[in-house]
C-alpha cells in the first residue's frame, strides 16, 4: 500500500500530483498542501483561477501531457471525467489543481445537438388519420344525420300541435265503424271493443287496455285516455290524439306515400336515405273488367321499362330497386307506399 510523501500515512487510493508526480493523501493532495517545489509561481495567461464559491466544473491540466487549452479538452458531465484530445488520456476532476482549471467546452452536449434526430411525429400522424376518418364518416352518413335533424325538428314542432278528441263506442262487431284520422303521410284507424283500445296504422297495429288517465306513445302518435265511461247506448271512451312525429311512415321506414287516381299516371321521385341517389318512377292504377267484378292492376315504370301487377290490399312488390306496398284500394283511387332498396 502506498504512503503519503508528506505525512507517511498509508493511502488505499492516493492522489498523484500533476507537478512532482508523487503520491499524497487526501489532506496533502493539493500542491499548496505538500509545498510542491515544481508548482509554477504564476498560472499561464490562458488559465483562469477558480473562485471558491464557483461550483462550475472546470477543465484541468492533462496529467499526462500537461495540456490545458479548453477547446482541446472534452468534459463528460454524466461521469464527471475529462478527456484530452491531444493525447487521448482520460482523467477525473480531482487529478488537477484548482487554480489550474479553466472553463470547459462541453463537447458531449454539442455532439448530441448535432447528431440527435427529430423524433417521428407519431401524434400528428395519428391525429391527421383520425380527422380523415371523422370527415369521411360525416360525409358518408350526412343524409342520415340531416334526416335525423329534420325529424327531431318536426318532432319538436308536433309537440306544440293541439290534441284531436275522439269518442269511441264499444258496439257489436257488426255495428262497429272505425274512426279514421290522418296525420301527415299516415292514416290512423281507432276502434274500442271489449274494453280494449285498438289502433291501426299502415301495415301495423297496437292494442291497449283502456285505463282513464293513461298515456300511450307509439306508431308516431300520442294518445291520452281522457275518459272511460258508459251511457244508455254503450260503453265508450274519450281519447285525445296528436302526432309525436310528423310523416311517421317516411320518418320511421322511409316510405313515400303515393295516391293514384284510377286511369291516371303519377310520376314520383324516390331518394335514397343512405347514398346520394334519386330515381324517378311512374305509377298507374287501372282495372281489368270481368263479368261480375273489376280486378285492380298496378303498373310500375322506369325510364327504361315497366311492368303490371294484379294486386290486393297488403300486396308487396320488390322490383326496380324499390319496395312497393299496396295499402288501400278503392273504386276511384289506390294508396301505395314506396321505399328505396338502395
Amino acid at each position: 500500500m502506498k504512503k503519503c510523501e508528506k505525512c507517511g500515512k498509508e493511502v488505499l487510493f492516493p492522489f498523484t500530483c500533476t507537478y512532482c508526480g508523487k503520491d499524497y493523501c487526501d489532506e496533502h493532495r493539493l500542491p499548496e498542501s505538500h509545498e510542491c517545489s515544481n508548482m509554477p509561481k504564476e498560472p499561464p495567461p490562458y488559465i483562469s483561477p477558480i473562485a471558491p464559491e464557483d461550483k462550475t466544473p472546470r477543465v484541468g491540466l492533462c496529467p499526462k501531457c500537461h495540456f490545458a487549452q479548453s477547446d482541446m479538452i472534452d468534459y463528460d458531465a454524466e461521469t464527471m471525467t475529462f478527456k484530452c484530445r491531444r493525447c487521448g488520456f482520460k482523467y477525473s476532476q480531482l487529478k488537477a489543481s484548482p487554480h489550474d482549471y479553466v472553463e470547459p467546452k462541453d463537447k458531449t452536449e454539442s455532439k448530441e445537438k448535432t447528431t440527435t434526430k427529430k423524433p417521428f411525429p407519431v401524434k400528428k400522424v395519428i391525429g391527421g388519420f383520425l380527422v380523415v376518418i371523422i370527415v369521411g364518416a360525416l360525409l358518408w352518413y350526412a343524409p342520415i344525420i340531416i334526416s335525423y335533424i329534420q325529424n327531431l325538428s318536426s318532432s319538436t314542432n308536433s309537440s306544440n300541435e293541439p290534441y284531436t278528441e275522439l269518442t269511441l263506442r264499444d258496439l257489436p262487431i257488426t255495428e262497429v265503424n272505425n274512426t279514421v284520422i290522418e296525420f301527415g303521410d299516415t292514416e290512423y284507424s281507432f276502434r274500442y271493443l271489449g274494453g280494449y283500445l285498438m289502433v291501426y296504422a299502415p301495415f301495423q297495429s297496437k292494442q291497449y287496455i283502456s285505463s282513464e288517465g293513461k298515456t300511450y306513445n307509439d306508431l308516431g302518435i300520442e294518445i291520452k285516455v281522457s275518459k272511460v265511461s258508459s251511457d244508455y247506448i254503450s260503453n265508450y271512451i274519450i281519447i285525445l290524439v296528436k302526432p309525436s312525429v310528423q310523416n311517421y311512415m317516411f320518418t320511421q321506414f322511409h316510405y313515400t306515400k303515393v295516391n293514384i287516381t284510377l286511369y291516371q299516371t303519377k310520376a314520383v321521385n324516390i331518394s335514397s336515405g343512405l347514398i346520394n341517389k334519386t330515381n324517378q318512377y311512374w305509377f298507374s292504377y287501372t282495372q281489368i273488367a270481368h263479368p261480375s267484378f273489376n280486378e285492380p292492376q298496378l303498373t310500375i315504370g322506369t325510364t327504361s321499362q315497366s311492368k303490371s301487377y294484379v294486386v290486393i290490399a297488403g300486396f308487396t312488390i320488390k322490383e326496380f330497386e324499390i319496395e312497393t306496398r299496396v295499402y288501400k284500394i278503392e273504386s276511384g283511387y289506390m294508396v301505395i307506399y314506396v321505399k328505396p332498396l338502395y
